[in-house]
């Protein structure tokens, strides 16, 4: 029998000190008395593809992402001078890897006979209007909905899960 060993570590944070956790790191915290808090999230270049996993994990899990991976590497790649190299590197690989799978996505839709399509600017609905009816996912670069089954939609990765209508009735957002 194997058993797995964690470390627990307990810290008091105290006005003006800061508290990192690294990716796949559990925590949770409690407060002492009158609080006024404040998070900030921040990652470093070599975290996005941890993030990029994590939203894959939630997937499986069918968990609410508590952001889309996809939106964000979007939204850091329009604004490249405001990145440093190794930071802008990272952004790079990551939108190629997201590119790669999109394509191959995409092709299954055609596949499928799926050749409709619409532009939706997912950034501005709330997130969730834009989750995945199957596994929760926040989708920002496309989802497949259905003229007849307006109430949902799902990323690229359950197009056979979103109703029993026709292929011809389904389309690309």
């Amino acid at each position: 029998m194997a058993f797995l060993v964690l470390q627990v570590v307990r810290t008091n944070q105290c006005a003006g000190e800061f508290v990192i956790t690294f990716p796949r790191a559990y925590h949770s915290g409690f407060n002492q008395g009158y609080n006024f808090a404040e998070a900030v999230n921040f990652c470093t270049a070599d975290w996005l593809p941890a993030g990029r996993q994590c939203i894959e994990h939630y997937r499986r899990l069918r968990r609410y992402c508590v952001f889309s991976h996809e939106e964000l590497i979007c939204k850091m790649a329009a604004c490249p001078e405001k990145l440093d190299l190794n930071l802008a590197a990272a952004v790079h690989k990551e939108m190629f890897i997201m590119v790669q799978e999109e394509r191959r996505l995409r092709k299954a839709l055609l596949e499928k006979g799926i050749t409709e399509a619409e532009r939706e600017a997912f950034e501005l609905l709330p997130d969730d209007e834009r989750q995945c009816i199957k596994c929760k996912t926040t989708c920002f670069l496309s989802a497949l909905a259905c003229y007849d089954c307006p109430d949902g939609l799902v990323c690229l990765s359950h197009i056979n899960d979103l109703c029993k209508c026709s292929s011809s009735r389904q389309y690309l957002r």
